[in-house]
């Protein structure tokens, strides 16, 4: 009697561990594809999420195009006529100096031009856009005695401010016969609207043409013309410029 109750036991004990594997075994089959669902949701979220981002950061800025540059002979005919009055004006640019013309996009405006030369000697030159709606339409001319710490007055920077240096290997400063970058760009223009190099500043022979390009409205903002005179450590340059819009 007790041999039969022995193996009565016996096999329910069996019978349960074998219901016992074939749960877990169920159980293996199923958390795989439990967890490769997770994982494809997961990763849809992501991309959803990745999607609208991108779009978001689509619409905040257009896209820039870049500027159409050439040049023109006729140096000495442009220099009379701005001179007369006929163009924006003359700017003496001091030596170590930067003079940023600020232009606003003009409502109904499609796109900007710019002409300009100089005396004797080369200058820097570049154009930026800043991403901010004008709250004005008047040109303005800003003169500063770098590229960096324009519109900045010495409280604003802090200690550890410093300009990026570029080093220039060059026989003679003012000969104007390569083109390289002048300045870096100083961390203080990090509390700035965002800006778009349309083009970077480099040394221009404008002594020997006029200058002149076009660029398309890339959205609401503020051109920032820049004439760069900051590498020269003694000789001024006189700037004749032009600038006008198209629609």
């Amino acid at each position: 009697m007790q041999n039969e109750h022995y193996h009565q036991y016996l096999q329910q004990l069996q019978s349960q561990l074998q219901h016992s594997d074939l749960e877990s075994n169920t159980n293996d089959h199923v958390q795989p594809n439990e967890a490769l669902n997770s994982k494809e949701q997961e990763m849809s979220l992501i991309e959803e999420r990745d999607h609208c981002e991108s779009d978001n950061e689509s619409d905040e800025f257009a896209v820039v195009q870049p500027a159409s540059m050439w040049t023109r002979s006729d140096l000495k005919d442009f220099k009379e006529e701005v001179s007369k009055g006929k163009g924006d004006g003359v700017i003496r640019i001091g030596h170590g100096d930067c003079v940023t013309v600020k232009v606003p996009t003009l409502e109904g405006g499609s796109s900007l031009f710019w002409e300009f030369a100089t005396d004797s000697y080369d200058v820097g030159f570049g154009v930026y856009f800043e991403w901010q709606k004008p709250n004005t339409t008047e040109v303005t001319v800003h003169v500063s005695e770098s590229d960096d710490d324009e519109d900045l007055d010495d409280n604003e920077l802090g200690e550890n401010d410093e300009d990026e240096e570029i080093t220039c290997n060059t026989d003679d400063l003012e000969s104007g016969s390569q083109q390289i970058p002048l300045k870096g760009t100083s961390s203080s223009l990090l509390n700035r609207p965002p800006l778009s190099i349309i083009v970077p500043v480099y040394r221009r022979e404008s002594q020997n043409e006029v200058y002149c390009g076009s660029h398309n409205y890339p959205g609401e903002g503020t051109y920032l013309l820049k004439f760069d005179n900051s590498f020269s450590l003694w000789r001024s340059k006189t700037l004749y410029y032009r600038i006008f819009y198209t629609r």
